[in-house]
């Protein structure tokens, strides 16, 4: 990982993958309603519930580059968060409905082996499951935003991005989920 200007980080394979960033109190992306929906969602699901920490969120990152997934869980992991790397969207999309239903967001890449990241969405939205998805590529092309955006994707974000760029698009995220009960 290396800094191309300050608070920005580029993901590079075999990079140094742990930033040494404070998290500013407003960083937190708070989860409240992303905490109760994911709840409801488990129970929908036979899925016990607990009652998680009021800012607790958990986040599914699928990309097939192993530098990209565990520089985005530390990224997130220094800002409070806990997540979960998956190295394909299909690796996603098998593990059990509970676990699926544990999380509040996922941030996948674009461009993948097997399927891509708009295949993973639109998947999810052929299951019926709402869950947001941010999807972040490279290779930014105008036709293949608009196509996330209208299939669902909460947020489109162009690599090298800063950490404020990510924290918006979680807030975001978090501001699509349904109100709770």
């Amino acid at each position: 990982m290396s800094a191309l200007t300050p608070g920005v980080w580029e993901l590079t394979p075999g990079a140094d993958l742990y930033p040494r960033m404070i998290s500013p109190p407003s960083a937190r992306v708070y989860c409240s309603t992303m905490r109760r929906t994911a709840a409801r969602r488990r129970s929908n699901m036979g899925v016990p519930l607990s009652d998680p920490e009021p800012h607790f969120c958990h986040f599914a990152i699928v990309d097939d580059d192993d530098a990209v997934r565990v520089g985005l869980s530390s990224l997130l992991r220094s800002y409070g968060y806990t997540t979960q790397a998956f190295d394909s969207a299909q690796a996603l999309l098998g593990a059990p409905g509970a676990v699926l239903g544990q999380f509040h967001c996922v941030i996948t890449d674009l461009q993948m082996p097997g399927m891509s990241g708009i295949e993973l969405l639109e998947a999810l939205r052929r299951q019926g499951n709402p869950l947001p998805l941010i999807l972040m590529t490279a290779f930014p092309e105008e036709a293949l935003r608009k196509r996330a955006l209208q299939g669902g994707a909460c947020c489109f974000l162009s690599k090298p991005f800063d950490a404020s760029a990510l924290l918006a698009c979680l807030r975001n995220a978090a501001a699509s989920l349904p109100p709770p009960d």
